[in-house]
């Protein structure tokens, strides 16, 4: 029901208009170019599974949108809205397999090809069983050196980065980081949605950090509690912080009351950023 609403709030050109009026409070303190793109501040959101309602989300003040998990039949879908495009602001495509009907390599090759060109970063969720050597003879660093090599063939550059599931042990992160830092892979995203998880998302991030020797971007995707919860992930090693609660009137305040408290603090103390 409440996506329904949105999803109309986000089509009205008039109820958009009147949100960004009420709500995009960028202040010029807390930009910052990474990855290629210029992020008015460091709050993002994580909270479009559809790709159908970011323009209602940016308009709450977003620094960017995070859309899916988008499968292969999503993306169709999700092509033919976002080529409508007018938005500027950045939007990140998150792609994940769904079924085990195809061969995985396809299936993040659909996705990565129909999304592309309209989302401006590209995050490949890699799914829990891709962490043994292989399934069905492809290993995640297979799919992944074939969607870095399609890269090559678009006009324009665009990052990929890696979001690992929260349970992915530490093994894994360092092959991750190690496949980054040789192939290109622009940053992962790392974290626990969950409410709760703050101290143990922050404690992974300072050890992306250490075994990357912070030569990669990184976003946190946390559940945020209070504003002071985004000055921790940032100062544990995040670029950026992609909220992970679901869209309420608690998630948007918390969004804007977070982009506040970071310009106040910006002023004393710009290593925050």
């Amino acid at each position: 029901m409440k996506h329904n609403l949105y999803k109309l709030l986000s089509s009205s050109e008039f109820i958009c208009k009147i949100t960004r009026l009420l709500f995009h409070k960028q202040p010029k303190s807390l930009e910052q170019d990474l990855l290629g793109l210029s992020f008015p501040h460091p709050i993002g959101f994580g909270t479009d599974p559809n790709a159908d309602i970011y323009r209602f989300i940016l308009n709450l003040g977003a620094s960017f949108v995070s859309l899916g998990p988008l499968a292969p039949k999503d993306c169709k879908n999700a092509y033919e809205r976002l080529k409508m495009r007018k938005n500027k602001a950045i939007l990140a495509a998150n792609i994940a397999k769904t079924g085990e009907n195809e061969l995985l390599r396809k299936e993040y090759e659909k996705s990565f090809a129909h999304l592309y060109d309209f989302c401006d970063m590209i995050i490949i969720s890699l799914d829990q069983k891709l962490y043994s050597s292989n399934i069905e003879g492809e290993s995640f660093e297979d799919i992944l050196d074939s969607l870095l090599s399609l890269r090559m063939y678009y006009d324009y550059y665009k990052p990929i980065l890696i979001r690992l599931a929260p349970d992915a042990p530490h093994s894994v992160l360092k092959d991750c980081i190690e496949f980054c830092l040789r192939t290109g892979v622009d940053g992962l995203v790392l974290g626990d949605k969950s409410p709760g998880k703050l101290e143990w998302n922050c404690e992974l991030i300072r050890l992306c950090n250490e075994f990357c020797a912070s030569r990669l971007t990184i976003i946190a995707s946390s559940y945020i509690s209070k504003a002071s919860d985004y000055v921790e992930l940032l100062n544990s090693g995040a670029s950026l912080v992609e909220i992970g609660n679901d869209l309420n009137s608690f998630s948007v305040n918390i969004l804007n009351s977070g982009i506040k408290y970071l310009d106040k603090l910006c002023s004393k103390q710009p290593s925050v950023q």
